[in-house]
């Protein structure tokens, strides 16, 4: 079991393509289930309200990755007010894929009506079958040293990754 920021006790067995995980709420604790393959976006920290959320709540990335390795996830917000949003392109749609070796994002759809200054903070991959020794974000020369490794899950700290632009992040 681990205990992350982001308030979600997660237990990922020894089969990948099934996990499940535990948030805290105030009343009870209510148990996810969470298959293998899929990527969870969900806020670093929560406000009183949706707008106050997605303007000042930045991002936990959960990577659940299936047996064969490989997760996706998609991230759609707005501003938590308009209607028709779409229609009048005020949102954010980003993809997310892993595999054992890296994490990527690609925002597909940015329109400049919908200024998102969120960032992904934290990310945490559970089913890696390798010891993770060494981080990369972006291709940088140099290794990212706010991570840990343990049973296969890999947690990356103090990000602090726009979410509206693109990044890579690879582990070996």
């Amino acid at each position: 079991t681990v205990k992350e920021s982001s308030g979600i006790n997660a237990e990922y067995g020894g089969n990948r393509e099934h996990g499940y995980a535990n948030q805290s709420v105030s009343i009870d604790q209510q148990t996810y289930y969470i298959r293998g393959g899929n990527i969870i976006v969900s806020h670093h920290t929560t406000y009183s309200n949706t707008r106050e959320t997605n303007e000042k709540g930045d991002y936990v990335l959960d990577v659940y990755l299936s047996n064969a390795g490989r997760a996706f996830g998609e991230l759609y917000t707005d501003n938590g007010e308009s209607l028709d949003t779409i229609s009048h392109d005020l949102f954010l749609y980003v993809k997310f894929n892993a595999s054992m070796e890296h994490l990527r994002s690609e925002v597909t759809l940015r329109f400049p009506g919908h200024d998102n200054t969120n960032r992904i903070q934290e990310i945490n991959i559970r089913g890696l079958t390798n010891h993770t020794g060494s981080v990369k974000v972006n291709n940088s020369p140099d290794n990212w040293t706010n991570f840990t490794f343990q049973d296969g899950v890999l947690c990356v700290k103090s990000l602090a990754l726009p979410i509206v632009e693109a990044f890579m992040i690879s582990f070996t």
